[in-house]
């Protein structure tokens, strides 16, 4: 038993003082008390050993054995002799220590300190930050900018309405191609009963007399032939196309039916449409009445069209007032200028032929009768009597 006790005591010198320092490294403010650091380790084994070794040479105060006592001759050795040359200085060993230990406990403490005073200056800073936006906020709100003053241009009066002058003809007076007229004074319109090549035709002829305005007042005029004749024609020239002229008669003989007529209008209408400067409409027998004309109709494309037409005479010499009143009303009442292709009396009383001519060109001046051309039927039975009438009529 005596010769295990020095190794007791160190063991449990080894311990004990392991177990207080694993305690006080735990529940210190080392890595926040959550673990053992290393340096901790190194001090907690120091100070196992340290202390295990000094207690082990440190002898226990006891009586000595007799020196015949062969198992305990080491007892016999003098005491201050082992003490002088084994026992380590203790208190240097865990002055040490605590040096140690409180050295990096404050390398620790100085570190977070460091680690919140940068914290707290960003905060610092968001706060500086934030208070300076709502400042300048509040700054826009007492000085709101100056808005400019709204400047309020003076009313400007609107040009006096300047109502130009009624034209003092909305008709072209012309007449037909065909007996030579009493005087060689040019004709502004001419009407016409064919579709001819233009080359060598009597439209041209009249063209190069200075005729600008065609009434091709024809029958039995296909679509090729009228759109080849347009095409050929000079671009300043107007030409007011019809085909099957004065149905009315042929309707109401039988040898035309109203389905027929219609069926040819629109086929011309939708051949000419598009071609430049070219009118298309119907020209009727002006002696018919306006429900003649609507029935003669019925089934015609008015959207092709773009005047309406009828022939007209006065063989007792009656007003154009009363002769192309109803003419004139059923195109209006269409939306479309009048067209008269052929108008005219009897020549055996020059005096009242030449009343009428100026009456009609009278009558064609005034812009309320909506007519856009008349041209004088110069042909057998109603030719100009005379220059004079001639002259009457288209000034």
């Amino acid at each position: 038993m005596p010769n295990i006790a020095p190794y007791a005591k160190s063991v449990i010198a080894f311990i004990v003082p392991g177990v207080i320092a694993l305690v006080a490294a735990v529940t210190a403010d080392s890595d926040a008390g959550s673990s053992i650091t290393g340096p901790e380790w190194v001090g907690i084994a120091a100070a196992c050993i340290l202390t295990a070794g000094g207690v082990y040479l440190t002898p226990n105060k006891r009586k000595p054995y007799p020196a015949t006592n062969a198992h305990h001759k080491h007892d016999t050795e003098p005491l201050t002799a082992r003490a002088a040359t084994a026992t380590p200085d203790q208190g240097a060993i865990l002055s040490a220590v605590t040096d140690y230990a409180n050295a990096y406990s404050a390398d620790k403490v100085a570190a977070q300190k460091a680690a919140d005073d940068a914290t707290l200056q960003q905060v610092k800073d968001a706060d500086a930050a934030k208070i300076a936006d709502l400042q300048a906020q509040i700054d826009a709100l007492k000085n709101p900018p100056v808005e400019p003053p709204v400047v309020v241009p003076p009313p400007v009066e609107p040009p006096p309405v300047v109502v130009p002058p009624a034209p003092a003809s909305t008709a072209v007076l012309g007449a037909s191609l065909g007996q030579a007229l009493p005087s060689s004074q040019p004709l502004a319109a001419v009407r016409y009963y064919r579709a001819p090549a233009w080359k060598g035709s009597q439209l041209e002829a009249a063209y190069a007399k200075g005729t600008r305005v065609f009434v091709l007042s024809t029958k039995d005029a296909t679509p090729d032939n009228m759109v080849a004749l347009l095409k050929a024609a000079p671009s300043d020239a107007t030409f007011f196309v019809t085909t099957y002229h004065e149905p009315d008669d042929n309707i109401k003989g039988g040898t035309l039916t109203v389905a027929t007529y219609a069926a040819r209008m629109n086929a011309m209408g939708r051949a000419v449409a598009g071609l430049r400067n070219v009118k298309f409409g119907p020209i009727h027998n002006g002696s018919a009445r306006k429900s003649a004309w609507v029935a003669d109709e019925a089934g015609c494309d008015k959207s092709l069209w773009s005047y309406w037409g009828a022939d007209r005479y006065s063989p007792n010499y009656e007003s154009p007032a009363t002769q192309f009143a109803e003419c004139r009303d059923y195109a209006k009442s269409l939306g479309l200028p009048l067209v008269l292709g052929e108008v005219g009396a009897d020549p055996a009383d020059a005096a009242k032929q030449k009343q009428l001519a100026s009456q009609i060109r009278a009558w064609a001046q005034d812009p309320a009768n909506n007519a856009a051309v008349i041209c004088w039927w110069q042909q057998t039975g109603y030719t100009f009597a005379s220059a004079d009438v001639q002259k009457a009529f288209l000034g």
